[in-house]
């Protein structure tokens, strides 16, 4: 699996545990989990844009 793959996979990840922790920090009225899971959905589509920039140089 070249590189950029891994990146834009493990980023996908990142997103949807950011995207699950933050609704749950919600529903239980966790503002530190819900914060965690802001910042876990951010690095995710960080390390998309990332992969995506590796794909297009041909990584």
């Amino acid at each position: 699996m070249r590189a950029s793959r891994k990146r834009m996979a493990m980023g996908m990840f990142h997103e949807v545990r950011g995207t699950v922790k933050k609704f749950v920090g919600t529903l239980i009225a966790n503002r530190k989990l819900a914060a965690k899971g802001k910042v876990e959905r951010m690095a995710g589509k960080l390390h998309g844009k990332i992969g995506k920039a590796q794909a297009m140089c041909g990584f």
